[in-house]
């Protein structure tokens, strides 16, 4: 009898193949598996596999301290911690687990056990993480990136309103740009039409969200860092759309200033 894998001539029940491939018993070559074996045997892989990441990453010593204080259902014990504490990481195991992590997501899909699922940060941990935002939030070029990879997430295009103004602009030959789409920013806020050449703004405010108390503010905050930036602002208003010549007029009143 041949092995299937090598060729080589089998002698007796048991055979190591050149290729690697160990049969324990040559009768069960070419028999299937059932379902409940092959989970055992992937289940027992698995363990296996963790096992060996988990003692090369902190040490044989310490990944046997925290098996057994996970086999009695305790929570680790305090040498562990001190360990943990004192000792901590080295930066060759810190290296490993960033390279595994690369390139990783973790959905519910693949990682059902993953550390944070059905946990929370404490509210320690989320002043801190408030802390750290709000500091890089304050840093304007860090700023501008996010805020222009979001808009492009979000693939932000001219709205009904606003393609109307670009085709009013268009007709009547006033020379303003449409930059709404995350294309120009000042500081935090991105405008929606301009012209460069005049530092004029123009924003189209919807009658709905702009008479908010919230964006009220917010529109304020804007407006002052145009004029602080050097610009004039002209606001038009949604309901205004229904007139299109009291816009032209408007505009070009505002354009002679």
């Amino acid at each position: 009898m041949k092995c299937k894998y090598c060729l080589t001539e089998i002698y007796g029940d048991k055979h190591s193949c050149k290729r690697g491939y160990q049969k324990d018993n040559i009768l069960n070559v070419g028999r299937k598996m059932s379902k409940e074996t092959r989970n055992k045997i992937s289940e027992k892989n698995r363990i296996s596999h963790n096992k060996t990441i988990w003692k090369s990453t902190i040490g044989i010593a310490t990944a046997k301290k925290i098996s057994k204080a996970n086999k009695n259902n305790k929570k680790l014990s305090e040498s562990v911690r001190r360990y943990f504490k004192e000792v901590g990481m080295s930066e060759e195991a810190r290296n490993k687990i960033r390279k595994w992590h690369t390139g990783k997501r973790y959905t519910i899909e693949k990682y059902p056990n993953h550390g944070m699922r059905g946990k929370h940060h404490t509210e320690k941990h989320k002043k801190y993480i408030r802390k750290v935002m709000k500091k890089l939030w304050k840093n304007e070029e860090w700023a501008n990136v996010m805020i222009k990879k979001c808009f492009a997430g979000l693939r932000i295009r001219p709205n009904n309103k606003e393609i109307m103004m670009i085709k009013i602009f268009k007709l009547y030959n006033l020379n303003f740009e449409y930059v709404g789409n995350s294309k120009f920013y000042i500081g935090l806020y991105n405008p929606d039409f301009i012209n460069k050449n005049k530092k004029l703004i123009i924003e189209l405010f919807g009658d709905y969200w702009h008479s908010k108390k919230d964006w009220i503010n917010r529109d304020k905050k804007k407006i002052k860092l145009y004029k602080e930036s050097g610009y004039k602002v002209l606001i038009i208003w949604e309901k205004e759309l229904e007139n299109p010549n009291k816009i032209v007029e408007k505009v070009i009143n505002f354009i002679d200033i």
